[in-house]
């Protein structure tokens, strides 16, 4: 994987910062494509330190937590707030000057009389400037606004998944940190797609764990992806990853499918 960065903002912010800076305008740019994450006047992005390291392993956790920190001091980032619960250590960024970083904020067509089409005041930064609760990323829940505003139930992932489809939005394809986690160490899509049809099988209606519930669904999948859970791969010496034997076992029983 080859990453990139802005020779003016290594000049300016140290390299560690323009590779975060890249990283954040190519996520805040998706996000502002696909209408997500707009809060306060601004599109934003969600990450952690840690899954910032995974992403790039030439950096240690210390060295992003200082850059972040760094570019936030110096006006570039600012970090925000947008959470359902308080106990989640995930972080949320956005770029304070968007017209700088973003070459479409200055045409944002989401901006109404200095107001964001939900009514919000650009200068309502109550939740912009509250980093005591750190953020948890939305997921898992395919709920309506009402429903977020309360605290997730466990569910079945049948369950689950028809709130999904009755949300018209799909069941993992798409979930950012498992997109981010997976472009970071080299996996695969076809490999995490095949986990994907192990996990589904096993906790669908017939599997052996169809009964267990959970709060957050794409989040419990992306435990078992990182940890390795059903051992379906191996990484070679230089770093490149193979199908084991329960892998190959695995590719034969489910097939290739299409993500939902």
């Amino acid at each position: 994987m080859n990453h990139s960065f802005d020779i003016n903002h290594a000049t300016e912010y140290g390299m560690e910062g323009a590779v975060l800076i890249s990283n954040l305008q190519f996520w805040i740019s998706k996000n502002h494509a696909n209408g997500k994450h707009f809060h306060a006047g601004r599109t934003w992005t969600y990450n952690s330190a840690k899954a910032f390291a995974e992403l790039f392993p030439y950096l240690s956790d210390r060295q992003i937590r200082r850059a972040l920190d760094r570019l936030v001091e110096q006006g570039v980032l600012i970090k925000g707030n947008f959470n359902e619960t308080t106990y989640d250590r995930t972080l949320w960024y956005a770029f304070a000057d968007e017209s700088k970083f973003l070459s479409w904020s200055v045409h944002s067509p989401n901006l109404v009389n200095g107001k964001t089409k939900s009514g919000e005041s650009l200068t309502d930064i109550k939740q912009i400037e509250n980093t005591d609760n750190p953020p948890l990323p939305p997921s898992g829940g395919c709920e309506s606004k009402e429903q977020k505003l309360k605290r997730k139930q466990p569910v079945s992932l049948k369950t689950f998944a028809d709130k999904c489809k009755e949300a018209g939005e799909p069941v993992m394809s798409g979930y950012e940190p498992l997109i981010r986690y997976a472009e970071g160490v080299g996996l695969p899509m076809e490999f995490v797609q095949l986990a994907w049809d192990v996990f589904k099988a096993e906790h669908s209606p017939g599997g052996a764990n169809e009964r267990r519930l959970q709060a957050d669904w794409r989040r419990h999948f992306l435990n078992y992806v990182t940890k390795g859970y059903y051992r379906l791969w191996y990484a070679d010496a230089l770093g490149n990853f193979t199908l084991t034997t329960q892998g190959i076992q695995a590719k034969r029983l489910h097939g290739q499918k299409e993500a939902e």
